[in-house]
């Protein structure tokens, strides 16, 4: 059988071929998480929201297309939809903005941002609010002591508790 070429889009993104994973961008990638968490910790949505802009943007126009046309992948995947995720956060992040238009609309202003292909799959994954919190914090603790510099960073974002996520589930399931 033909070996599989894989384009994973995300933080930071990576090409896996033959069983080893190369990372891609990870100083961006960086720089990128490091003014997420930035904006995360003055709780201003706006400034996450811009934070969140800069990374969709990076990931689904620059390079997304860079590394569709240069690594010429078998299969693109990653662990966000390019479009799900940024139109069920919208409501929460984007509330006089994105969050205010119908969700066929939200689609639309996403695809003139990034212009990514939509998926030929999705699948989504569920998970009740409460457990969720207690998830993100066993591993921000488990995690906090890492030092590998692929392994990113791990905080607590506006969002993360059990009323926003509850709220937020509905919206991806609106979205969906």
């Amino acid at each position: 059988p033909q070996e599989l070429k894989i384009v994973k889009i995300g933080k930071p993104s990576s090409i896996i071929q033959g069983g080893q994973e190369r990372f891609i961008c990870v100083k961006v990638s960086q720089l990128l998480d490091q003014f997420h968490s930035w904006a995360d910790a003055k709780r201003n949505k706006k400034l996450t929201s811009f934070a969140n802009i800069l990374y969709v943007v990076f990931q689904w126009r620059i390079q997304e297309p860079y590394l569709v046309r240069t690594a010429r992948p078998d299969i693109v995947f990653s662990l966000r939809d390019g479009y799900l995720d940024p139109a069920a956060y919208a409501p929460y992040y984007m509330s006089e903005t994105l969050g205010k238009l119908p969700i066929p609309q939200r689609i639309n202003a996403l695809h003139l941002l990034h212009g990514s292909p939509f998926r030929n799959h999705t699948i989504f994954l569920d998970v009740d609010p409460a457990v969720a919190v207690q998830r993100i914090d066993e591993r921000i603790q488990t995690e906090s002591g890492h030092k590998n510099q692929l392994l990113r960073p791990k905080w607590e974002h506006q969002h993360e508790n059990v009323a926003d996520l509850t709220a937020i589930r509905q919206e991806f399931r609106s979205v969906l």
